[in-house]
């Protein structure tokens, strides 16, 4: 019932303007236990923030393994859903990583599950020829990072520009990268 509460509160409010008497309030709670399960509002956050990152992964997760292999226009799909959350958009994109740091970040959920894929996806591009030349291990991270900041970036402007139509351009961008997707434009 908290996390839900701080959930919606920090999504409405952001974090610099929510109180734990808010999410109190919210809960027809004093603010003890909350400070008893999560010690303050930054620690309450982190756990919010978790939360969400892991829902996010979950459904990446799910998807590759019910369907047996990696479509990234699905997962691209399922990013353009989640800029339709405005709680996820504010949390997750916006407040925390200038609440928590930038540098929590790569060892999120998240990043790891988007890694994982992207290992993946390299490995597919080794086996048909595609990469002829194998990639060092720091190429790899500088890549990965690269591809996480164009997706949070382009996550951040779509949700200002919720009636633009980003299939088709992620369909023309993964083609020029060997066909990334089982999907044909």
């Amino acid at each position: 019932m908290v996390l839900e509460s701080a959930c919606r509160i920090f999504g409405e409010k952001g974090f610099a303007d929510t109180s734990l008497k808010d999410i109190a309030d919210d809960l027809g709670l004093t603010i003890t236990p909350i400070y008893h399960y999560f010690g303050n509002k930054q620690s309450l956050f982190l756990a919010v923030t978790e939360a969400m990152e892991l829902e996010f992964t979950k459904q990446i997760e799910e998807f590759s393994f019910s369907t047996g292999k990696i479509d990234l226009i699905e997962i691209w799909d399922m990013l353009i859903e989640m800029t339709q959350r405005p709680n996820f958009v504010r949390i997750v994109l916006r407040d925390a990583p200038i609440i928590l740091g930038r540098e929590r970040w790569e060892n999120t959920s998240v990043v790891q599950a988007v890694s994982r894929i992207f290992q993946d996806q390299l490995s597919l591009l080794y086996e048909s020829g595609s990469l002829a030349k194998p990639l060092s291990e720091k190429d790899v991270v500088l890549l990965q990072r690269m591809l996480i900041g164009c997706f949070s970036e382009a996550a951040l402007m779509l949700v200002v520009n919720p009636d633009y139509d980003s299939r088709p351009l992620m369909l023309r961008v993964l083609t020029l990268f060997g066909g990334m997707s089982s999907q044909e434009e």
